[in-house]
Order: structure tokens, then C-alpha cells, then sequence
């Protein structure tokens, strides 16, 4: 589970204490019925309604939740291979639980785990800019990497909706090359004027020879 949603509610992972408490607020009722008259069970079919009734779609693709899995053991050992999503920096935390007709339930230390990209780049945007105005947009790299990295950071310009405020203004792409400590990160400046209205599309790219990442934003022109 996507540790954001344990942030907003605490409620949304499973907690052994809680389970526990909610089960001994239940209690069974067996009710028995003697006679020796005969006991038909008489089930009238509901008509089918001749208007349309929405039929209900249980989700199953869950984006904060990446694996919830059965698996059946009698060794009562098994392992579990998940591959982790493809995000750049998440944190999760996963818990497994088990149920056994002799033994019951029990429930496993929540183990935290992130996961990161060897490289990431990001764009620092305003809410809005206005048309024809000099813009200064920050771009950040990050490597991950064990080692110093020559990395090419690039912002696409294919559909013309801003021009670059350098000597080849009209350039379909403007990069820039940059050596970039491991576990460090690096800011590079794309300075743009915006030609159109509404909203236009900023596609950033950094690449290296190990790794390569691509962040597309929108950025809104009054």
C-alpha cells in the first residue's frame, strides 16, 4: 500500500489490535426449530423490472495498492514475488496476514519500502504565465546512481506553441549536457516565450548512459 494513504486515514492498513477488537464485539445466535410438521420453503421469483438498472463495477485496478494476493501453503513457509510498480519515489508499506482453521489469524510487522529511478527530472511551473513573455523554467535532475553521470537534459518544442529566448529561438529542442555527482542533482534554466493561449505542453527529457526519464507537464498561457 501507497504510504500517502495511510497518511490521510490510518485506518486504511490492517492493525491486529483493531481486527481483534471488532471480533469480540460479535457474538453467534443459533436459533433451532422442532416439529414434525411438514416445512415448505416457498421462494416467489421478483419480476424483472423493464427499466434499466445500473449493474455495479468493482474496481481492480488499484494505483496505492500493488499486490493483494492469495496464496495457500500447508508448510505454513511460502514466499511471495512482486515486482514493485514503476513509479519514480514511492514509499510502501506492505502487510501480509494468514488464516488458519487451528490456528486463526495473525498478522505480520508492516515492512516499509521505497523505490526510485536512477534518474529523474522535474520542472519547477508557475500557476499561469502571459503570452509573449520572457519565462525563466527551472528544470532538476537527480541521479541515483552509484557514480558521477554525464547526463543531457532537453525541452521538445515539436508543436510550436513557444519559442526558445536564445539566438535559435525557433528550435524544435534545446539541450544541455551537465556532470552530475551521484546522489546529487542539478539545476538547468530553459528560458521560453509562449506564442499561444490556453493550455501548451512542456516535455522535458534527461538521459544518460545507464538510465533516461521523461516528465511532461502543462503550463497554462493567458
Amino acid at each position: 500500500m501507497d504510504k500517502d494513504a495511510l497518511m490521510l486515514k490510518t485506518e486504511n492498513d490492517l492493525n491486529t489490535r483493531q481486527i481483534f477488537n471488532d471480533l469480540s464485539n460479535v457474538h453467534s445466535k443459533t436459533l433451532v426449530t422442532l416439529t414434525n410438521a411438514n416445512h415448505y420453503l416457498v421462494h416467489q421469483p421478483k419480476p424483472k423490472e423493464k427499466f434499466l438498472i445500473s449493474k455495479h463495477i468493482t474496481p481492480r485496478n488499484y494505483f496505492e495498492t500493488f499486490a493483494f494476493i492469495d496464496y495457500v501453503s500447508t508448510t505454513g513457509y511460502d514466499e511471495v514475488p512482486i515486482k514493485l510498480p514503476t513509479t519514480f519515489f514511492k514509499s510502501w508499506v506492505i502487510t501480509g496476514f494468514a488464516l488458519s482453521p487451528k490456528t486463526g489469524l495473525t498478522l505480520t510487522t508492516s515492512m516499509a519500502m521505497k523505490t526510485v529511478k536512477n534518474i529523474y527530472v522535474d520542472i519547477d511551473l508557475p500557476n499561469f504565465v502571459k503570452k509573449g513573455s520572457t519565462v525563466i523554467l527551472e528544470a532538476e535532475v537527480r541521479n541515483y546512481l552509484q557514480k558521477r553521470m554525464r547526463c543531457a537534459v532537453s525541452l521538445e518544442n515539436k508543436k510550436n506553441e513557444f519559442e526558445f529566448a536564445t539566438e535559435n529561438k525557433f528550435a524544435r529542442e534545446i539541450v544541455y549536457t551537465d556532470d552530475i555527482q551521484p546522489e546529487k542533482s542539478q539545476k538547468i534554466d530553459f528560458h521560453i516565450r509562449p506564442r499561444v493561449s490556453g493550455m501548451i505542453t512542456l516535455k522535458v527529457y534527461a538521459s544518460c548512459p545507464l538510465a533516461s526519464y521523461v516528465n511532461i507537464k502543462k503550463l497554462r498561457v493567458i
